[in-house]
């Protein structure tokens, strides 16, 4: 599992963290693009399949698909792209004293992961009937979460429905659901579990809080490191959403992208490398109020 430790920071420490950041930056920029085929390059027959099978109320189930899978990508390439400008506080100053905000790469982390999940779960389905499924449900969910299946929204009520009664006539199965911690676990491959890793920091647990804090008081190395896993996790996922687009497109169209795969692929063997790797000596957290008491 990745270790979190009060350490005095090497210069190597800053290094690896702006080179994540650099790489980053660039493959937000690349699952952006990848995102944005043509629909006609992941399913070359959408046009006649939504013919076949739409209906006057739905009449793209497969077209729309298409569409929330990328939606779900373009949003996750933001995340990753705001992700590494914010691991960048961590680099202000060499390691002194800056008023920035810990924990923020983390909360930030956590939505680019799960909604990379969301857009793989929709994508990984080469079958029409399976990815239109997929969607299906993320929609129908997404709309009942946003409330839309209550009484009195008359339009958004009436979307719902529509939705609804065209699952039910094609015969839709309910499973399998969407689980952001598992199709999370797919993604990732670091000996983490991300999900609950970076949900630390979005819902205040009180020992991460309480380190974060202290980190920023006393300087001991705990919330760059974080900033890295949190972005490496990001990373991560970002990278196998984006190899999996690259797998379907069309030979004649993998050129445009091959080179920046390959470079962006390597850097996760580093990554992984720096799981066995120190971010400085050992230090020890003070006691403050200890020391205030004699």
């Amino acid at each position: 599992m990745v270790k979190i430790r009060a350490v005095h920071l090497d210069e190597d420490a800053f290094t690896k963290l702006e080179d994540l950041i650099e790489k980053s930056l660039k493959l937000s920029h690349l699952v952006n693009r990848l995102a944005s085929t043509d629909y006609l390059d992941l399913a070359p027959d959408h046009s006649e399949w939504d013919l076949q099978h739409g209906t006057s109320s739905f009449p793209d189930p497969l077209r729309n698909a298409l569409k929330i899978q990328k939606f779900y990508a373009l949003a996750a390439g933001g995340f990753l792209y705001s992700a590494a400008h914010t691991a960048s506080n961590s680099l202000i100053g060499q390691g002194n004293f800056h008023p920035y905000t810990p924990m923020v790469t983390g909360v930030i982390a956590r939505p680019c992961v799960e909604f990379c999940a969301a857009s793989y779960f929709i994508l990984k389905q080469r079958d029409n009937w399976e990815k239109t499924s997929a969607a299906y449900r993320l929609m129908k969910k997404g709309l009942k979460d946003y409330h839309w299946d209550k009484p009195g929204l008359f339009r958004e009520t009436a979307f719902y429905t529509q939705i609804e009664a065209w699952g039910i006539e094609k015969g839709i199965k309910a499973k399998p659901v969407f689980n952001s911690d598992s199709e999370s676990d797919l993604l990732i491959d670091l000996p983490m579990k991300p999900h609950r890793f970076l949900s630390d920091f979005v819902h205040g647990n009180a020992t991460v809080v309480s380190l974060a804090v202290i980190d920023a008081q006393e300087n001991l190395g705990t919330n760059l490191q974080n900033d890295y896993w949190c972005l490496a996790a990001s990373y991560s996922a970002i990278l196998s959403l984006s190899e999996e687009y690259f797998d379907q497109i069309p030979t004649e169209k993998k050129s445009e992208f091959q080179k920046e795969v390959r470079v962006l692929r390597r850097f996760k063997e580093t990554i992984r490398a720096t799981l066995e790797s120190n971010w400085g000596k050992p230090k020890a957290i003070p006691d403050r109020d200890l020391m205030k008491r004699f």
